[in-house]
């Protein structure tokens, strides 16, 4: 399903290029996570396309605790979760922030008027 899921993502097609990853992702759900890394990041990098710059990143930075966690983690494994987290982090870093609305006049502290 991998093979698919990296057509698919290629084309465009990023809602069937989940799907495959996902299946993917299933069908490896009792292996390791070194083995599972490749359908992670396809799910992410999916994702990361899709304009969901946080949840890619979640997805790829979890990944990343889980294998580090387990003490030696497989660099491999690390390699690739660390180079398809640069795009989606550096993306997400370069996007403005929204921009906040005007304090309300009714909000603000008054101040009484000096009586002389």
């Amino acid at each position: 399903m991998l093979g698919p899921g990296e057509c698919t993502l290629q084309t465009g097609e990023l809602v069937r290029a989940r799907e495959c990853f996902e299946r993917a992702a299933e069908r490896l759900a009792g292996q390791s996570l070194p083995v599972r890394v490749p359908a992670v990041r396809g799910r992410a990098v999916s994702h990361y396309l899709a304009g969901e710059l946080r949840y890619a990143v979640y997805i790829l930075e979890s990944a990343i605790d889980e294998l580090n966690r387990g003490g030696l983690p497989d660099p491999d494994a690390l390699l690739l979760l660390y180079a398809s987290v640069i795009g989606p982090t550096w993306t997400w870093a370069r996007t403005p922030a929204p921009p906040r609305p005007p304090s309300s006049p009714s909000r603000s502290p008054r101040v009484p008027p000096n009586p002389r």
